[in-house]
């Protein structure tokens, strides 16, 4: 994932990574050279400020999804896919039934994420909402 690549390349480069914020990514050069496992136990799929979906080895676990641009919030429905990625990698087929445990682990993860992230959410901003005429629009250069 994108999130791989800044400590990735820090490690190919020998450069240090920051230490005063927290970095989601691993170093995965031995995953891309062919020789290693995931560091990764859990990864998250986000939209804005939502978890839609979680995915561990095996499976991925869905929450909300786009339909040709219908938003399907599943887990507000009391429902959610789950993909069996080993068995079924077009994810064509739910398993929500046949693996309730794996289910329950992965929404664990989701509920742990959400908790994890509550203090980085954003309100999203409305780009059609009016703006008073004197709003600077674009990047802003200040000078010193």
């Amino acid at each position: 994932m994108s999130i791989d690549l800044l400590p990735t390349i820090a490690a190919l480069t020998g450069a240090a990574l920051p230490s005063d914020r927290v970095i989601d990514g691993k170093n995965i050069r031995d995953v891309m050279q062919g020789g290693g496992d995931t560091p990764h136990e859990h990864l998250f799929f986000f939209n804005g400020n939502d978890v839609a979906a979680v995915r561990d080895a095996r499976f991925k676990l869905v929450l909300n999804a786009y339909y040709k641009s219908f938003y399907v919030p599943f887990e507000q429905f009391g429902g959610m896919l789950l993909f069996d990625l080993e068995n079924d990698p077009q994810e064509r087929f739910s398993f929500v039934r046949e693996n309730p445990d794996s289910v329950a682990d992965l929404k664990a993860a989701v509920n742990q994420m959400r908790l994890d992230v509550a203090d980085f959410v954003i309100e999203p901003v409305n780009p059609l909402a009016p703006r008073p005429a004197d709003t600077p629009v674009g990047p802003q250069l200040t000078t010193p």
